[in-house]
């Protein structure tokens, strides 16, 4: 996460202006394992599936 706080040209203003706070993390032996979870996660039920997840953390 550290480079990324130093990536000053953000799309959004909120991605500009401060650090992030990781809530949720996952890790993967095999590269292939990881690049299939991600690409569920970026999709409408993986969004869905993370949302139910981090219900109440996210209130």
């Amino acid at each position: 996460m550290e480079k990324h706080f130093l990536f000053i040209a953000g799309r959004t203003t909120s991605i500009k202006s401060g650090k992030w706070k990781l809530v949720y993390t996952e890790a993967y032996l095999d590269r292939r394992d990881a690049i299939g979870r991600e690409k569920f996660l970026k999709s409408g039920s993986g969004r869905t599936y993370l949302k139910k997840q981090l219900r109440n953390y996210l209130m």
